[in-house]
C-alpha cells in the first residue's frame, strides 16, 4: 500500500502549484498506521492531503527517490495531488480501492501531533441477497450482473475531494463468494439491511 502525503499553505488556497512541503512517500506490504514527519513554521494553518492505494509487491524494499516514482495499480498520481488519474476499466476491482484524507491543521508548535483516519473517496457497491435460504429452490447464484447507466469518473483530486473526467462502463460481472453468502449473519450490514432505500442525487 502506497501512502502519499502533501501540505499546502491554506493563504494559497490549496492551489498553489508546489506543496509547501514536497510530496513524502512511504510504503508498506500491509495494513498499518503510517506516520510522516514534517517540519513546517509553527503559527501558520496548512492543508494536509493523505492518498493511499494498492502498488506491486515488492515496491515496499524500493529506495526513498524510486518510491517517489512508483505508479500505482489502478492510479497515477500527478505533479500534486490534486491531478489523479484513475484506471478503473472494471468497477468494484478491489485493486481499485484507494483511501484519502484532507483537513486543514493550524501548527502551534514543534511537537504537534496529528492523527487522520482515510475514507474511501469513491462508493463502492455491495449486492446482497438475504431471502435465498427461504425460497428453499436449493439453488445458489453463481453471479450477478450490475448494469451501470452513468459514466465512470476516471480523475480525482484529492485536495479538493472532487471526482471529474468521465468514460462509459455499462456492464460489469461479478462472481459471488462463498464464504460472504454464507455468513451473512457476520457482517454488520445484515440487520435491517433491506429497510434502507438508496436514490440516486438525481433522482
Amino acid at each position: 500500500i502506497r501512502y502519499v502525503l502533501e501540505v499546502y499553505d491554506v493563504a494559497d488556497d490549496y492551489t498553489d502549484a508546489t506543496p509547501v512541503k514536497d510530496r513524502q512517500v512511504i510504503i508498506k506490504d500491509s495494513y498499518e498506521p503510517v506516520i510522516f514527519d514534517v517540519r513546517l513554521v509553527p503559527n501558520r494553518d496548512y492543508h494536509f492531503v493523505v492518498f493511499a492505494d494498492f502498488v506491486a509487491e515488492g515496491s515496499a524494499t524500493l529506495s526513498t527517490d524510486d518510491q517517489l516514482k512508483v505508479n500505482g495499480i489502478r492510479h497515477e498520481i500527478g505533479n500534486t495531488l490534486a491531478d489523479i488519474k484513475v484506471f478503473n476499466e472494471a468497477i468494484n476491482d478491489e485493486a481499485g480501492d484507494a483511501y484519502f484524507a484532507s483537513e486543514d491543521i493550524k501548527i502551534t508548535n514543534s511537537n504537534a501531533h496529528k492523527n487522520m483516519v482515510l475514507k474511501r473517496p469513491y462508493g463502492k457497491l455491495r449486492v446482497i441477497a438475504t431471502d435465498l435460504a427461504d425460497l428453499n429452490l436449493n439453488l445458489n447464484p453463481e453471479s450477478v450482473t450490475v448494469e451501470y447507466e452513468s459514466f465512470n469518473p476516471n480523475a480525482f483530486n484529492a485536495v479538493t475531494g472532487e471526482i471529474s473526467g468521465a468514460y462509459t462502463v455499462k456492464n460489469f460481472t461479478t462472481t459471488f463468494v462463498e464464504d460472504v453468502r454464507d455468513n451473512m449473519g457476520d457482517h454488520f450490514y445484515n440487520a435491517g439491511y433491506d429497510a434502507k432505500t438508496y436514490k440516486a442525487p438525481n433522482g
